[in-house]
């Protein structure tokens, strides 16, 4: 990360940042979702990777407005998510309950990211960037919807199917 001088710069970098952690979704969701069994969740993923890769090019489309390379700053909170829904899926041995964890994370991911667009989307606007604040506002209203879309599919079915299984291990 270069040095911060003013809200431009903080802004550009945040960007660079959420690009990066949008990349690195794209990816790990491919190996997230490799042994799930729910076809909602499947098609609920698929749906999600559609919409990371729109996600990826606004934010090519933002740097490039803003004149910036699509240089990745490595998002290591994003890594670290990443990373536990890999453990998971390493160490779960039920796929009802690693479905249900496996929302859990992807519920973590969208809410870091529905937090980084909201802040992009104020610094867009307050830097009077208003196509950029029209680009970004697109993303975090399809991120929010994920989010709706995880907690519906979790009530309606996959956290029940979870709570179903309780193995005693003595």
């Amino acid at each position: 990360m270069k040095k911060i001088y003013d809200l431009p710069d903080l802004f550009s970098e945040q960007v660079k940042e959420l690009y990066s952690a949008e990349k690195q979704q794209q990816s790990a969701f491919k190996k997230l979702f490799k042994k799930i069994g729910s076809e909602e969740l499947q098609e609920l993923n698929k749906k999600i990777i559609e919409k990371n890769e729109l996600h990826i090019k606004r934010l090519e489309d933002v740097l490039e407005k803003l004149g910036e390379p699509k240089k990745i700053i490595e998002c290591k909170a994003m890594k670290e998510l990443i990373d536990r829904g890999l453990n998971l899926s390493k160490n779960c041995e039920n796929i009802e309950v690693y479905e249900a964890g496996l929302v859990s994370v992807v519920q973590c991911m969208k809410h870091f990211e529905i937090a980084d667009y909201g802040t992009l989307v104020a610094f867009a606007d307050l830097l009077n960037q208003k196509e950029i604040t029209e680009i970004l506002k697109k993303s975090l209203v399809e991120e929010e919807t994920h989010d709706k879309e995880l907690t519906g599919l979790a009530d309606r079915s996959i956290n029940d199917r979870a709570k179903l299984l309780v193995v005693n291990v003595d």
